[in-house]
């Protein structure tokens, strides 16, 4: 994993500030611009959040504690009410929001909260299952690539 840049989360308010700033695998969305380079991780986990909601707030503790335990993923905190663009350009709708990519391909998304397990769960499905995908057919690695870097009208789409 590249290593880009650290910061805290200490203005999302979270009270166990200090121990997520010991992570290098947790970041707090800093520039907006950072993030193309970001995603070109091998494991990128996208959180949008709104931090003062309580389910916000759980999913950020969540994700501390399960970042911890993967180091090989990188998890990265999206605040909208700093940037509300992202949550467009996402087409983020409730919160909070995961959205996993591999190697800056989008390959799964979730909105609620979870909890530790449940989101270790999603992400060895969402991460294991793309990395057979991949290996079985790269036809399936195409496809991904392609989903993720061309939007498709919906109305071309159904007809």
């Amino acid at each position: 994993m590249k290593k880009i840049f650290t910061t805290s989360i200490c203005a999302l308010g979270v009270a166990t500030c200090g121990a997520l700033m010991a992570t290098d695998n947790f970041i707090n969305l800093a520039n907006a611009a950072d993030l193309p380079e970001l995603l070109k991780n091998d494991k990128v986990v996208l959180i949008f959040v709104y931090p003062p909601g309580q389910p916000c707030k759980n999913m950020i503790a969540t994700a501390t504690k399960v970042a911890k335990e993967d180091t090989k993923a990188l998890f990265v905190i999206i605040d909208i009410r700093v940037f509300p663009g992202l949550r467009s350009q996402y087409h983020v709708g409730g919160l909070p929001a995961l959205i996993l990519f591999k190697n800056g391909v989008e390959l799964a998304r979730s909105t609620g909260q979870r909890d530790a397990n449940s989101l270790r769960a999603f992400m060895a499905k969402t991460f294991l299952g793309a990395r057979r995908a991949f290996i079985a057919s790269p036809l399936a690695y195409t496809a991904a690539w392609i989903k993720g870097h061309f939007k498709i009208d919906p109305v071309c789409e159904n007809q």
